[in-house]
């Protein structure tokens, strides 16, 4: 059975002609995704593309390759077998390509592979892939982009561009090209700002189908210069598909943190008003690193009832009661429905929880989400007094989390003593903390699932067992 997968990683210079035969004789089979992660790799990997360039040439009637010249600038091709030219055309079987962290990936060198293969009159589609991720590849940009939208546009239904150096024109060659894309990964990217978003998304629909019409997952994280008007031009199109949406760590819901505004993002996922009944598609919402107004979020949630996971950050409050607090209560209320809806994921950012509330809605949550994280738990307040009715109130039986992280979280040591009571853990972090070791070995017999447990910067605690926790349970 030929192989469905090409995975490269870290290749040495002096290792080139070896890996180059191999990957000519993977390529004489059919392939359905190449995967190659170069992270520290002191060279761009021009041979491989080199190698898919060709396959290309000799899958149009083995004539001669417009990319000969071009990648003679970036590879010698004595280094490259001489069997090259007779590579079988493995380009139709190809269907993910994913090439991360190639932080020396010149934009012309792969922009030069996808020009290649586009279509004309006289030529059908070569490239079928569905899949493409540039993740990490910062020399990336729009040449790139407009050639994969030109080559294999009609076909992908992922594109994941996170670090890469694309502009807002590379958005609108992709919403006018690849009209069944499911998934949409931009983040980490300085370029994108609100206006250029609203000039690009801002263009007339051509064809018979609406752009983005069909997507699902957007990623916009880190962002910075994007908030909730390029947010907006998005949501404007796929308001009624989208169940993904990252917009962490961008300027959505205003500047000021003290009076923050999410009306802009609600009417942009409601845009003929909000409805009467919870219709809305969205999933998975992800706000971290932005300016939450629980009470737009409120009603947000409710209206989109297949809501699983949150991604929050506590808001200051000095003059009122905690947001945050307040959004919980509501969420662990039993005659609510909204504790009854399959939650998956919880995580939380945590300023300063200040008083017992937060601490009596803690065992709920601990009953409630499978997934749950609380970065930063603590208080300005007397550190005794924090969590300590928390272990009379967690009941084993209830509680459902699979994996608990709790980084940072300043509890003292009665505080801790309601993790043992806890018999469904599989994942376990409490790094950066001062958890007693008598409670981590309780917490590993009581746990017969328990697969991992992160104790890094546990200072107070023995070297080696935060390197063997488990061992705790045989001494």
């Amino acid at each position: 059975m030929p192989p469905k997968k090409l995975s490269i990683s870290r290749i040495r210079a002096d290792s080139r002609p070896k890996v180059s035969a191999r990957i000519l004789h993977i390529l004489e089979d059919d392939i359905e995704e190449t995967r190659v992660q170069n992270l520290f790799a002191p060279d761009p990997p021009s041979f491989l593309v080199a190698h898919l360039s060709n396959a290309l040439a000799s899958a149009r009637d083995h004539r001669p390759s417009i990319l000969s010249e071009a990648t003679a600038e970036d590879i010698p091709l004595a280094a490259l077998p001489s069997r090259l030219v007779l590579a079988q055309p493995a380009t139709f079987a190809l269907r993910s390509l994913q090439l991360h962290g190639l932080t020396r990936l010149q934009d012309g060198t792969l922009a030069r592979f996808f020009e290649a293969a586009i279509p004309s009159a006289s030529n059908e589609a070569i490239l079928r892939l569905d899949t493409i991720s540039l993740k990490g590849c910062i020399s990336i940009g729009d040449r790139t982009v407009t050639a994969i939208c030109r080559s294999t546009g009609s076909s992908l239904r992922y594109i994941n561009l996170d670090f890469t150096d694309i502009t807002a024109d590379s958005v609108f060659s992709i919403m006018s090209s690849i009209p069944d894309l499911h998934t949409l990964k931009l983040g980490f990217n300085d370029n994108l700002s609100d206006k250029a978003l609203q000039l690009a998304l801002a263009a007339p629909a051509t064809g018979v189908q609406l752009p983005f019409s069909k997507l699902t997952n957007l990623r916009l994280r880190h962002c910075p210069q994007v908030g909730d008007q390029g947010v907006a031009s998005f949501l404007k199109h796929c308001f009624r598909s989208i169940e993904v949406l990252d917009i962490s760590h961008t300027g959505v819901g205003g500047n000021n943190a003290h009076q923050p505004d999410l009306s802009i993002l609600l009417m942009s996922l409601f845009p003929m008003g909000v409805p009467d009944e919870p219709t809305g598609p969205l999933k998975k919402l992800n706000l971290l690193g932005t300016n939450i107004d629980y009470f737009t979020l409120r009603t947000i949630v409710d209206r989109n009832p297949g809501i699983h996971t949150l991604l929050l950050r506590q808001m200051p409050s000095p003059n009122s009661r905690d947001g945050l607090v307040m959004f919980l209560e509501k969420l662990a209320i039993e005659r609510q429905s909204w504790r009854h809806r399959g939650w998956k994921r919880l995580h939380l950012k945590i300023s300063d929880v200040g008083g017992d509330a937060f601490g009596e809605l803690f065992p709920d949550l601990l009953a409630i989400f499978p997934r749950l994280t609380v970065e930063g738990l603590k208080t300005s307040m007397s550190q005794t007094a924090f969590f300590h009715a928390v272990p009379e109130k967690v009941q084993g039986d209830q509680c459902i989390v699979r994996e608990l992280k709790l980084p940072d979280a300043k509890l003292s040591d009665h505080a801790w003593s309601f993790l043992p009571k806890i018999r469904t853990l599989r994942s376990l972090d409490v790094s950066n903390t001062a958890v007693p070791e008598q409670v981590v070995k309780e917490t590993i017999e009581n746990n017969e699932f328990l697969e991992t447990i992160d104790l890094s910067h546990c200072k107070q605690m023995r070297i080696g067992t935060r390197r063997n926790a488990f061992d705790l349970v045989k001494e």
